[in-house]
């Protein structure tokens, strides 16, 4: 088995080196204790996926799906309470209050 060498060829860390052993796994990604390699860069996530699925999709770079899920997961759990009678008494409350204020 051989080793890997990731090598920086540019920008802030150019010359930075990283060896990865046989067997072993190099997480790259923008915040440290989790990435063994730290990038400073806010476009690139505290640790890019290393799992199953990403393994499978040649180590493509998922976050933006991952977040596509929670986000609609949340925004279903968090629609369920919301009532439309209740907003539109509030909006019709909130209208009057601004006619007595601007008396329109």
């Amino acid at each position: 088995m051989q080793r890997a060498i990731l090598a920086v060829l540019g920008g802030p860390l150019d010359g930075s080196r990283a060896v990865v052993a046989p067997g072993h796994k190099l997480r790259v990604g923008s915040r440290a204790p989790r990435a063994d390699f730290v990038v400073p860069d806010d476009s690139l996530a505290g640790v890019h996926f290393t799992g199953f699925i990403a393994k499978h999709l040649n180590s493509t770079d998922i976050t933006l799906f991952v977040g596509l899920l929670v986000t609609s997961v949340a925004y279903l759990l968090l629609s369920r309470g919301f009532k439309l009678s209740s907003e539109e008494a509030a909006i019709e409350e909130s209208e009057r209050e601004l006619r007595l204020v601007f008396g329109s």
